[in-house]
């Protein structure tokens, strides 16, 4: 007899959860949410996306733990 594998655990952070499915992936996507939204970097629409690149400042404090970074994550916006 095998025991099934454990569900995986939500992280300690506020997490956006993007694509969770109780029977497959309850716990979704791990990204911390970005501050003042309830997504994560990568689950932004790109209009808050933008907004929230555009206003970053040198010596900000970031915070993307968890956040899955691709090729298709748009970069920073270009002024």
């Amino acid at each position: 007899m095998s025991t099934p594998p454990a569900a995986p655990s939500a992280p300690s952070w506020p997490h956006c959860a993007h694509g969770a499915d109780p029977a497959t992936d309850p716990v979704g996507c791990r990204g911390i949410y970005v501050p003042g939204h309830t997504a994560c970097l990568a689950h932004l629409t790109d209009t808050d996306r933008d907004t929230y690149l555009a206003g970053l400042t040198p010596g900000a404090h970031i915070d993307h733990r968890g956040t899955p970074f691709t090729r298709d994550l748009p970069g920073p916006v270009k002024t």
